[in-house]
């Protein structure tokens, strides 16, 4: 990350999927937002694919099937 002061920034969701090249970063600006006090909802979908929102309609029974909030998520 380029920063490392995330203190001010707008509650945040963020929605990641377990296969995304992405998912380590993702999850290190969600706990990096968190310890800085801004309000987070991190949220994984393991086994999807990065870009798995614009096949929506593929995945729509297994995302509501397996989707779990991450830990540390509110």
């Amino acid at each position: 990350m380029r920063r490392n002061d995330f203190r001010g920034e707008p509650p945040t969701f963020l929605v990641s999927s377990g296969l995304d090249p992405f998912v380590l970063q993702n999850r290190r600006y969600a706990a990096a937002l968190e310890r800085a006090g801004v309000p987070v909802r991190y949220v994984e979908y393991p086994g999807l694919p990065h870009g798995f929102p614009a096949s929506a309609t593929r995945y729509v029974v297994s995302i509501t099937r397996s989707a779990k909030p991450c830990a540390g998520s509110a």
